[in-house]
């Protein structure tokens, strides 16, 4: 093999492959024995069978039911016959009875469902989707405007019972009336005038009426100026639901 001059001089370029390399190394010819080692090797070997010639075990393969054999040392550890049945025994264990599934249960502190979580985020789970952490952070931190305020006030004037805060599936309701499958919201007049929360604001009245709810929806501007026109719209609407 032909040897570039300067892999020579660094003691370089003594073997023609790395797997040359890697065989060399692996049997310790570069490190030789001393006699006190090959006679604490000898005696520790002396009198011991080697492992290939150790008597065979009969075993049935967990899979296919047919017997093997296996050498002693395998003999706790073998369960099946060939690699074959091995993969398909791995096949059949799914979900819960797979040894590697170690995920447990856990209830959402909004909706209530289980969900399946990693043992090393049991104790800092809460909710089961970014939704319900929304939404329960919208309850739980939502200070209430001053139109919504005035909303609470002519509601309970009117002697309707509301909810507030309410989750109507994957969406959180301002004011929901559930006698009468009505929803309140109180749109601000910035916020709810930008392109893409009035899109938002589609998407949530269509998902509500698909679900049998109806909506009315008061700016702020509305309920400052006209508030008796608002409460006019609540009257109507609930004597309309009532009939269908």
């Amino acid at each position: 093999m032909l040897i570039p001059t300067c892999k020579l001089k660094t003691g370089r370029g003594k073997f023609c492959s790395h797997a040359c390399n890697a065989s060399f190394n692996h049997k310790g010819l570069n490190k030789p024995m001393t006699d006190n080692h090959k006679q604490n090797l000898s005696k520790a070997l002396k009198g011991r069978t080697a492992w290939n010639k150790l008597p065979m075990i009969d075993l049935i393969c967990k899979q296919c039911g047919q017997p093997f054999k296996v050498n002693n040392p395998r003999k706790d550890t073998a369960r099946f016959c060939s690699r074959t049945c091995q993969s398909l025994f791995k096949k059949t264990i799914t979900g819960l009875n797979h040894p590697l599934y170690t995920r447990q249960p856990m209830k959402c502190e909004w909706c209530g469902k289980e969900a399946w979580v990693k043992p090393a985020k049991l104790h800092e789970f809460r909710f089961c989707s970014r939704s319900c952490q929304g939404s329960w952070v919208s309850r739980n931190t939502h200070s209430p405007t001053k139109p919504e305020n005035i909303v609470v006030e002519a509601l309970t004037k009117l002697r309707l019972p509301f909810n507030r805060e309410y989750r109507v599936g994957r969406y959180q309701c301002d004011f929901v009336l559930l006698g009468y499958k009505l929803v309140i919201e109180v749109d601000g007049d910035y916020w709810h005038s930008l392109p893409k929360q009035k899109i938002s604001d589609k998407r949530k009245d269509t998902y509500l009426t698909n679900n049998g709810w109806h909506i009315l929806r008061f700016r702020e501007c509305d309920i400052y100026k006209d508030l008796s026109k608002c409460l006019a719209r609540i009257n109507k609407y609930i004597p309309l639901i009532q009939n269908r």
